[in-house]
């Protein structure tokens, strides 16, 4: 996915993986209305970061 990583670690002695990133939208979804109430042109942009941390446990489940 683009935006995002993935990247092998260990949280203490167990294997993990992380997945993070961002998601960048040209306009933001509320852009639109708000600039319909005003009668003037807003262009807000909108970014959102996120991350996973996945573990594998001692039996073997992430």
């Amino acid at each position: 996915m683009e935006g995002f990583n993935v990247q092998e670690c260990a949280v203490g002695d167990r294997p993990a993986l992380l997945v993070q990133g961002h998601v960048e939208t040209e306009r933001a979804e509320w852009a639109g209305s708000v600039s319909e109430l005003i009668d003037d042109e807003v262009n807000a942009r909108n970014t959102t970061a996120a991350a996973v941390l996945l573990i594998k446990t001692a039996d073997g489940v992430t």
